[in-house]
């Protein structure tokens, strides 16, 4: 026991379990008892009690299992090596439970020259060279068996896996199915060579660099590789204890083996499921995937673009192994294979077609193919592919070898959908063009994010017309768009945009922080009054005059003044008074490598209980303004919108507003103290008239009532007025009488 456990021990600890830690022995003592374990199945070779038939009806009687439970069982699965007299290097192998040999099938003895046979050793001599074997070391720790006549190599039947074979296949000799260890037998000790190469085909599956773990697509998902490395790590423990029993190794073999398949399995379609549709993708072209159009006439199977076909998998499970039928969800029809043993067409009924109509699916155990799969046909394991090199129009044929195309990609085709809202939309699924046409539907003017970061086969960013000008594009790394404005790459550490142009007018949003490398918008001024303003990026801006609410005080007439003092920069979602410090016609608050900010869910700034002063991207508009204070359009108070009168009120985008317990006008006073609205005067009756294009604007500081008058002295409208502003439209064109001041309608 102490031999097997240091030898074992220093195996691993010389090839930090690589699978060359597993030298077989190539030079057997013919005193010694062996095992034969296949480095593919991990399973010994082991004799049948009676011959057993193969999936096409061969019969063999020299199979595999897994380690048996019992010492007496354990002889069946245990071989001597006897040297050929005479032969340096050549041996007989002989089983220890039977007596009887190896060989290679002799067609006149046996009926077929590729299988591997018992012999007794009575009749050795019928079987020539073809019973004498030769140990060949591959150099990553495994053997070749081969008989010295032809070197045909044993091996196991592939993909079933159930018997052994003696071939010359050269294409399936460097295989893990034509690789043996060799290991001395040492009775009672726990059978650790299962678990030994679980534990080297894990660890050499995740040193590889083109494992990548994370949560984004392609990559390995994070919580199942945590899974392995737990399995790996409890596998491991079971390995270096001396006194762990068989039920222990099996138990951590079994769940490390478990959560490993998951682990390889977690990129592919490997079991499909029924009610679902899938894509089936090829990878020798971009695009191009199995197709069921009957363009050419002859109902066969063809490669073309594969956006608008999906396919559905009938699963057939016969014994150890899932099998499916592919069915074409455009017209219903079934893939099978035609009599000439290599075409691929479609049928309705396929009922008739037995195994060339079965199909299935296993990983292609390549890791730079680590989201592809092969598809096999069940009636002779040979590949789905295509002619390499062929056009576009190439047929898929049913009778590939690993030497031409054969990897396919199946992923579920998820339907375009919008998980987001009519104006911020949040895609998920494979890319189709016509789907996000119906999703943006009549919204583009007002949409103001779309996001594209969970979206399958997007190519190239898709133009909208009409999308409103300040809507954020946000795109994973890989897509083309240089030049592009407002559209924001994530590469995974982070999200950056060349260049974000917003402009006045138009609702904007942002949900996703990220740093633009240049920033900007631009904002018309029509005089020398105060506006209101927000952005959402920070900026200096030495030509505007800027100042934030600071706080509220009440004034001796028992008015609210809202106060305001000087800043000297712009920080992002902060709600401001502005105005222009120099001559210009238009301001441009312009910054570089500027963080860019959500603009979700902000806070107001309230410095003084019952007071709010709310920074706004979306235009407010009819019934959602009321009770909002805007401001008016002299720049001197805050008026509230009463109920009843919101026609002509809206809060456009970058602007501010105020919210307020109090239900009377907010006057603005700065930092000298000076109010500059109309309560700042006392005089309650005074009111300030604003003529708009097609309407009038009418501030008061009471309710009352004031009578509207042509020039020649008729009364056009009497009107009842709120405290606050309050909106006059329907009047004709024209000069009118109000309040004893001239107001032109234009």
């Amino acid at each position: 026991m102490k031999k097997k456990y240091v030898l074992l021990i220093l195996i691993l600890l010389c090839a930090l379990f690589d699978v060359s830690a597993q030298t077989s022995v190539t030079v057997p003592d013919e005193n010694k008892v062996y095992n034969i374990v296949n480095v593919r199945t991990l399973c010994y070779i082991t004799p049948l009690s009676e011959p057993a038939s193969a999936s096409w009806g061969t019969l063999y009687e020299v199979g595999f299992f897994e380690r048996y439970s019992t010492e007496e069982e354990r002889t069946k699965q245990q071989f001597k090596f006897i040297p050929v007299s005479g032969q340096t290097g050549k041996y007989y192998i002989q089983n220890v439970a039977s007596g009887k040999y190896i060989a290679q099938a002799t067609p006149s003895l046996d009926g077929n020259d590729w299988l591997a046979v018992w012999v007794d050793p009575s009749n050795i001599a019928a079987y020539g060279s073809k019973v004498e074997f030769i140990i060949t070391s591959v150099g990553d720790g495994s053997v070749y068996i081969g008989n010295s006549n032809y070197q045909n190599l044993l091996g196991t039947d592939y993909p079933d896996e159930s018997y052994v074979k003696c071939t010359a296949d050269a294409s399936w000799g460097y295989a893990p199915n034509y690789k043996w260890i060799i290991t001395e037998y040492i009775a009672s000790d726990a059978d650790k060579m299962a678990l030994i190469l679980i534990l080297d085909n894990v660890n050499s599956y995740l040193s590889n660099p083109v494992i990548q773990i994370g949560n984004e697509i392609g990559q390995f998902p994070q919580d199942v590789y945590d899974e392995l490395l737990a399995k790996q790590a409890a596998a491991q423990d079971v390995f270096d204890d001396s006194e762990a029993t068989q039920e222990d190794v099996d138990a951590v073999k079994g769940a490390l083996e478990a959560i490993f398949k998951t682990f390889k399995e977690s990129l592919i379609v490997i079991h499909p499921e029924s009610e679902k549709k899938y894509y089936i993708t090829y990878d020798g072209e971009e695009g191009k995937g199995i197709n069921s159009l009957d363009e050419n006439g002859e109902g066969k199977a063809f490669l073309n673009t594969f956006n608008e076909q999906k396919f559905k998998f009938e699963e057939v499970v016969e014994g150890d192994f899932v099998y499916y039928r592919i069915q074409s969800v455009r017209n219903g029809k079934y893939l099978y294979r035609d009599s000439n043993g290599y075409t691929t067409l479609w049928a309705e009924d396929v009922s008739s077609e037995g195994d060339n109509a079965l199909f299935r699916i296993v990983a292609t155990e390549n890791l730079e193919k680590s989201s592809y799969v092969f598809i096999q046909i069940k009636v002779d394991g040979k590949h789905l592919g295509n002619d390499t090199g062929t056009g576009w129009w190439s047929d898929v044929y049913s009778d590939k070898g690993s030497d031409n195309a054969i990897y396919w990609q199946i992923t579920a085709a998820d339907d375009l959908t919008n998980g987001g809202t009519a104006t911020d939309i949040v895609l998920t699924g494979r890319w189709d063009s016509d789907t996000f046409n119906t999703i943006i539907g009549e919204n583009a003017p007002f949409v103001t994010t779309i996001d594209f970061t969970n979206v399958t086969d997007l190519t190239e960013l898709p133009s909208v017309a009409g999308l409103n000008p300040n809507c954020l594009i946000y795109v994973n790394e890989g897509l083309n768009v240089d030049g592009e404005e407002n559209v924001v790459v994530f590469n995974g550490e982070g999200a950056e945009a060349s260049n974000v142009v917003l402009q006045d007018g138009y609702s904007f949003n942002n949900v996703k922080n990220f740093t633009a490398d240049k920033i900007s918008y631009t904002r018309s001024l029509s005089d020398d009054g105060w506006i209101t303003v927000c952005l959402p990026f920070d900026v200096n801006q030495d030509d505007m005059i800027l100042e934030e609410f600071a706080d509220v005080e009440t004034t001796a007439e028992d008015k609210d003044e809202m106060i305001f003092s000087r800043v000297e920069s712009v920080k992002a979602n902060v709600p401001y008074l502005a105005k222009r410090g120099k001559e210009i016609d238009n301001v441009i608050f312009e910054a570089t490598n500027a963080p860019v900010y959500s603009t979700e869910n902000l806070s107001p700034v309230s410095p003084a209980a019952g007071y709010a002063y709310h920074a706004n991207y979306r235009k407010i508009e009819g019934n959602d303004v009321v009770g909002f204070y805007l401001m008016n359009n002299a720049g001197t108070a805050f008026a509230k919108v009463a109920e009843g009168t919101p026609n002509g009120s809206y809060i456009p985008a970058f602007r501010a507003y105020f919210t307020a317990a109090a239900n009377r006008m907010l006057s603005i006073a700065h930092d000298n103290g000076g109010a500059t609205g109309i309560d700042s005067t006392g005089n309650i009756d005074r009111l300030v008239i604003i003529p708009n294009s097609g309407s009038v604007e009418i501030i008061s500081g009471k309710v009352q009532m004031i009578n509207v008058y042509t020039l020649d002295g008729c009364l056009v409208r009497t009107l009842s007025l709120h405290e606050g502003s309050n909106y006059v439209t329907g009047l004709d064109k024209g000069v009118y009488i109000i309040n004893q001041q001239k107001v032109v309608i234009i």
